[in-house]
């Protein structure tokens, strides 16, 4: 191959080290002809950054040290967050309802969250789930080892615990005996995890517009009923059939009358694990949308640099990056005590609740 293009970048991120990891991340599988990708950490035309330079002392001290190096600055946001346009010429995340030239919508769940789905597994036929309901199943199951999620979602457990027994398979709030192997192991055994369930408590660890994520995914091909929380919008990626949407209630109490209807009908819940997991029309969005994501990343790696840099520049602009660039020197350690502070909080509430209840 001819070199017509050399482009050198850096992407802040643990699981990042080199091009190869960088373009699998970014779920790139080629590269145009004649562009060279360049690794270089100390003063890359692009750096990309990721969510974990607010919450990591060792990212965060990368990303000072590149920021003023790097003739264009990336946010890839691969968590439930906003890109700040006074630091950043450029984003990509989760929300869909921002719509301009320097911001591109994260890749549909199917395809950001690959290796949590697995397309030889589609949904049930309703003969196939009557057969699987027959085998004896357990009510539901809760698969998380976060702590520190929003408190909706260890409510929504002891909420369902009322009626009957949740099991926590996870690291936390775990009730079973069984050993969670975190995030690292999830990805292998959460499907094999809950499909001896009826249902899911499929939540995010935040509600956010746009966001969602795997925990839907894997519940869905486990085939059991999603309880799901997080993503106001997500019946634009989901079949609203196939799930229970508790952003639909206004209540616990409400989402709860509805898992009781479903789970003392078997035929409305063999209906829902028969429903197909996306309709033809958002089949036909995610197409689009991973189109337009790899359109806008590869104009990154191809434009000229001179012409990709957006960010303005001017007093304020100066006074703002100087105070962001040394205040993150004291976020990470505010992060760190607030992250036990809110597990404290967290857990103290989930505890309160559950004696009230």
């Amino acid at each position: 191959m001819t070199v017509t293009m050399v482009r050198s970048l850096y992407f802040v991120h643990p699981k990042v080290h080199n091009v190869e990891s960088f373009l699998n991340y970014v779920h790139i599988c080629e590269l145009p002809q004649g562009l060279c990708l360049e690794w270089n950490d100390r003063n890359p035309e692009l750096l990309f950054a990721s969510e974990v330079i607010y919450s990591d002392k060792k990212s965060s001290e990368t990303f000072r040290r590149l920021y003023c190096e790097a003739k264009v600055v990336v946010y890839y946001g691969g968590e439930a967050s906003f890109t700040d346009f006074n630091i950043f010429d450029y984003g990509v995340g989760f929300d869909h309802t921002l719509k301009n030239q320097k911001y591109a919508q994260i890749l549909s769940p199917i395809d950001f969250f690959d290796n949590f789905f697995y397309p030889d597994r589609t949904n049930l036929s309703e003969e196939v789930a009557q057969e699987k309901l027959r085998s004896g199943l357990k009510f539901c199951n809760f698969l998380y080892s976060n702590p520190v999620a929003h408190p909706y979602r260890d409510n929504l457990f002891y909420k369902l615990s009322e009626y009957k027994k949740v099991d926590a398979l996870g690291r936390h709030l775990n009730n079973t005996g069984i050993g969670g192997t975190g995030f690292a192991g999830h990805a292998r055994e959460s499907v094999n995890l809950k499909e001896n369930y009826k249902f899911s408590i499929a939540s995010e660890n935040c509600g956010f517009q746009g966001y969602t994520s795997e925990k839907i995914l894997t519940s869905l091909q486990a085939h059991t009923v999603p309880i799901y929380w997080g993503d106001p919008d997500v019946d634009l990626v989901v079949n609203p059939k196939c799930f229970i949407n508790c952003n639909d209630f206004d209540t616990l109490d409400e989402v709860l009358q509805k898992v009781k209807e479903i789970d003392n009908n078997d035929d409305l819940w063999c209906e829902m694990v028969s429903q197909p997991w996306f309709t033809e029309k958002q089949l036909e969005e995610r197409i689009q949308r991973n189109k337009n994501y790899h359109k806008f990343m590869l104009s990154l790696l191809c434009k000229s640099i001179d012409s990709l840099t957006t960010r303005p520049n001017g007093t304020f602009q100066y006074v703002y990056r100087a105070w962001f660039l040394n205040a993150s020197v004291r976020n990470d350690i505010l992060y760190r005590l607030k992250r036990k502070m809110n597990f404290r909080r967290l857990r103290n509430f989930s505890l309160s609740q559950n004696r009230k209840n």
